[in-house]
């Protein structure tokens, strides 16, 4: 067991196209996504486990998956991933590239669990936990209950003051949230999904938003809106009693600039 602490870096919401050149927003999402990890290469001289949490691709093409491989593969740590509601992933499924090693339901490192809850939605932007990952989310609380616990899903649990994104949150989030009450190893819950950073306490659970590798979204805005905050990163560092260290860095200001003419994605 690990006596240092832990460090994890997550990463989210890269939106990568088959088609490096292509962009979202404005922004050239594999290049930002490159810059930021060359960011991370410059900061983080020891990495212990790289998450990302979901929306890797844009386009759901095998080479935006591909991408994201070997862009974090030159950080030289073991990486895991989560779907997004844009991670359809039927041509990962129809491939024969070995991504299933990429979606672990549960990673033990150090005295850590990170339990990795799929809220993908078939078909649909918002997010739900089904019965049967409710389930196996129970079970492991209870098989890890010795273990501080480090909670990973997409979509967000908790609205952030944003109508448009709030509409398309985590729909069944009071299951998980009351399920949590019996559980006090749970430490905290990581998110992506919003392209914001944030750090709050709800009900005695500490829930981090992210920043996009890619578009920011403007907070509390009642319709789709960007910022100009850069892309980033958050390096959480995880003791081994169960306390919780994390930052979030961002790219240098003007790097990247949204079109702010464009409507939505």
């Amino acid at each position: 067991m690990l006596q240092r602490p832990v460090n994890l870096i997550q990463l989210s919401d890269c939106h990568l196209f088959a088609d490096e050149s292509r962009d979202l927003i404005g922004i050239r999402t594999c290049h930002s996504f490159a810059n930021v990890v060359s960011m991370i290469k410059d900061r983080e001289p020891s990495i212990d486990q790289i998450l990302v949490t979901g929306d890797i691709s844009q386009d759901d093409s095998l080479e935006s998956y591909q991408f994201c491989r070997k862009v974090t593969s030159t950080l030289k740590a073991p990486c895991a991933w989560l779907r997004g509601n844009h991670d359809e992933m039927a041509v990962i499924k129809e491939s024969d590239n070995n991504f299933a090693s990429f979606f672990p339901d549960h990673i033990r490192i150090g005295n850590w669990v990170v339990l990795m809850l799929n809220t993908q939605t078939d078909g649909a932007v918002y997010g739900t936990l089904s019965s049967a990952e409710l389930d196996k989310f129970e079970s492991q609380l209870v098989a890890f209950q010795g273990h501080p616990i480090l909670v990973a899903m997409h979509h967000h649990p908790v609205p952030v003051g944003s109508r448009w994104i709030d509409e398309i949150a985590l729909r069944n989030s009071e299951a998980v949230l009351t399920l949590l009450k019996g559980y006090p190893q749970v430490q905290t819950i990581i998110h992506g999904h919003t392209h914001q950073e944030r750090d709050i306490d709800h009900q005695g659970v500490r829930i981090l938003g992210i920043p996009s590798t890619c578009v920011q979204f403007k907070p509390e805005a009642e319709g789709f809106a960007t910022d100009d905050l850069q892309p980033g990163y958050r390096k959480l560092r995880l003791y081994p009693d169960g306390q919780i260290e994390t930052e979030v860095y961002r790219l240098p200001a003007g790097t990247w600039i949204p079109d702010k003419s464009q409507p939505g994605y």
